[in-house]
Formats: C-alpha cells, structure tokens, sequence
C-alpha cells in the first residue's frame, strides 16, 4: 500500500513555520512542543526523501526543494479549508452554489463590491457570475 507523501497535518505545520519564522513560533501557533513540530518536518523530509529547510542557518530557511513544496502545500491547505467550509455550509443547509446572470452595463464596480460582501458572508457557497447583454439576462 502507497502511503501518501505529507499529511494534511504535516503540510500545516510547514505553513505554520514559515509564516511564523521559527519551529518555536509554529509549535506556538499550534499549540505544540518544537519537539513535534521538528519531528513532523523530519518525517516530511523523509517520505519526500529531501531537506526541506537550510540547517545551517540561525532562522529556518526553505531550500529550493522546500519552496517547490511549500507552494503547494499552500494550494493544498487552502482547498482543504475550502472543502471545511463547503462542508458546514452543507451541513447548515446551504446552498453550495448560486449563479447569477447580470447585464454586462451593470457597474463593475459596484458589482465587484457585491461579490466580496457575497463571499465573506457566504464564504462556503461557490458564486459563479454570468453576463450577457440587455434582455438575455432575463
């Protein structure tokens, strides 16, 4: 059986480090011992079997490899709290997806400011916005 390469948990505790700047940092954000956050890193670095972070420097520094997996480990994580609240919208009985036609003279502007209000109300629900011209909409 193929185990997968990182954990989700794993994947955290990388963002964690780097958003924070220091093992300690991220055992803080997380409320974790450095020794788990260390042992967490270890672990990634062996099942993708490369150094994830410089050693060799006071402050954690990504290393090529470590840069190239920490860009999608932020893709990953932020579908993963897309699918978090997807599901407790879900659960709440919403809608997963609303779809609007708007006529394409309706101001940008003003509909930019809608949709943002829209997402942070609703965040869990998928807006997906269409336009046409005058009487097509309707």
């Amino acid at each position: 059986m193929n185990q997968d390469p990182a954990t989700l948990d794993q994947l955290r505790v990388l963002l964690a480090i780097v958003e924070t700047g220091s093992f300690s940092g991220a055992g803080r954000r997380l409320s974790r011992a450095q020794s788990a956050i260390s042992h967490a890193v270890s672990m990634m670095e062996t099942q993708f079997n490369v150094s994830l972070f410089d050693r060799n420097t006071r402050k954690p520094t990504l290393t090529a490899e470590g840069e190239a997996v920490l860009a999608l480990a932020q893709n990953i994580c932020f579908h993963a709290d897309a699918l978090r609240r997807l599901a407790d919208g879900l659960q709440r009985k919403e809608e997963a997806i609303l779809e609007i036609a708007v006529e394409v003279l309706y101001p940008s502007a003003r509909l930019a400011a809608v949709c943002r209000e829209f997402a942070q109300v609703w965040p869990s629900v998928q807006l997906r916005l269409h336009t046409d011209i005058l009487g097509a909409v309707a």
